[in-house]
């Protein structure tokens, strides 16, 4: 009886620790509780010879590339495919050709250039001397430099046909760009396809089962009348005038969302354009560009931009500042602009939720495969926060599964010993019935051999 019972309990508690191993497992992948890629968590990027390409435990990367006073960010998509978002100035094209070679990459699928400034398009022209490049998405400012386009770029076919007021740009630097971006050939003789930024214009996914979204979402379009010439296609955009604002009012800003995760890449953007960019969000678009995890400041940090609006709505978690502090005075500003991204993180969080070029040097961001979140040489704090929080949750729920099944098992012994006991008792009183039947059976017998004695 007793190993029977011992069986009883051993089968019990199997059955209860089976039960706490499937919770446990079945839990544990929607708490990101899977390890991360300790390679990249180890590594501190800060110059192009440690660069890495994205590995199999990642689904994207996004490189901020210290380029000095410029930008240039180049992401590694879901679906393997590549976008480079400007190149920085001229004399940092070959670094931003070596840091994506140095990635093992010989073509990239996009090449964004968010305006003509030559610190955001200089160096593009040795990336396309150095890679193939099968799309291209560049501003509706016309290149007006007679020497390197004689005769006028593409959209000077364009543009005499219609009333639209459009930005004049005289520098040689982006005269060269415009014109190596119509040179662009892939895969021998194909010619890169070529896009005029605007709100509306989208990326998707090519790959269904991991479905990300890239989209445009400024400049504004003054004409639902398509750009018809013979290489660019979109629409014309809203002109912001001719100064050095205008042209930076011109500023794509693009957003990338993936797994739930949020990034904002702004260009050089003004408070004006930011102004046209709120005001422009539909519902959607306004859910897209909310609460991002990541916004690539604009302007490296300028007063010009960052309006408090702005920096409301898009609430970042983390900022990345491209800038070389002292080349520009002012430049990023302190007073206003950091301020008012410090103001939204509490004072232990506002040194690490601020990352800078001339500071971190390259600054590279992953997403894995199971949706953690990391910068550089370390998982941010939000993610360490909710790993924490996810092993509470599993060690709550393992204890009070112990807990049961230790109330289970303590009943289940008391019950049994009830039931040992109630046999016990069982058996004693029968034997005693027995005696009591033997006693008095013996007592008639008696009393019958005494009456036949008398």
């Amino acid at each position: 009886m007793e190993r029977k019972n011992r069986r009883s309990y051993l089968n019990k508690i199997f059955n209860y620790i089976l039960c706490m191993l499937l919770l446990v497992i079945n839990f544990a992948p929607l708490s990101n509780l899977s390890k991360v890629n300790s390679t990249f968590l180890n590594k501190n990027i800060t110059t192009n010879d440690s660069v890495f390409a994205k590995t199999n435990l990642e689904d994207l990367v996004v490189h901020y590339i210290n380029v000095g006073q410029g930008d240039s960010i180049f992401i590694e998509l879901p679906d393997n495919r590549t976008m480079l978002i400007d190149a920085g100035e001229s004399q940092y094209g070959t670094t931003v050709v070596n840091y994506i070679k140095n990635l093992k990459y010989t073509k990239i699928d996009y090449v964004v250039l968010t305006h003509s400034d030559s610190d955001h398009c200089g160096g593009l022209i040795d990336v396309f001397e150095a890679f193939e490049v099968l799309n291209i998405y560049r501003p509706f400012a016309l290149s007006v430099h007679e020497e390197i386009l004689p005769g006028g770029e593409d959209l000077a076919k364009y543009y005499p046909t219609q009333e639209i007021d459009i930005v004049e740009i005289t520098t040689k630097t982006y005269a060269r760009v415009i014109k190596a971006m119509y040179d662009e050939t892939y895969s021998g003789n194909y010619q890169s396809s070529i896009n005029v930024s605007y709100d509306g214009a989208f990326i998707s996914s090519t790959d269904a089962t991991k479905p990300y979204m890239i989209e445009f979402h400024h400049p504004p379009k003054v004409s639902q009348t398509q750009i018809i010439s013979s290489r660019t296609k979109g629409y014309p955009t809203k002109y912001y005038g001719s100064d050095a604002s205008g042209k930076n009012g011109l500023s794509c800003v693009i957003s990338l969302e993936y797994n739930s995760r949020k990034f904002l890449f702004t260009g050089d953007i003004t408070t004006e354009g930011e102004a046209d960019f709120i005001a422009n969000l539909d519902s959607y678009s306004k859910e897209a560009v909310s609460n991002v995890d990541v916004l690539k400041v604009a302007h490296h940090g300028s007063k010009t931009s960052s309006s408090q609006e702005f920096v409301s709505l898009v609430n970042p978690s983390y900022i990345v500042i491209m800038v070389n502090e002292g080349e520009y005075s002012d430049v990023p500003n302190y007073d206003k602009v950091l301020a008012r991204y410090k103001a939204l993180w509490s004072s232990d969080q506002q040194e690490e939720r601020i990352k800078r070029t001339d500071v971190d040097g390259d600054i590279v961001v992953s997403l894995s495969t199971d949706g953690v979140f990391a910068i550089n040489n370390a998982t941010t704090k939000e993610r360490d926060q909710t790993k924490i929080k996810d092993w509470v949750v599993v060690a709550v729920i393992v204890i009070l599964i112990l807990i049961v099944i230790i109330i289970v098992v303590k009943n289940s012994r008391e019950e049994d010993e009830e039931d040992d006991d109630k046999k016990r008792k069982s058996k004693k009183n029968k034997k005693q019935a027995k005696a009591r039947t033997k006693k008095v059976l013996k007592k008639l017998a008696k009393g019958v051999k005494s009456r036949k004695n008398n």
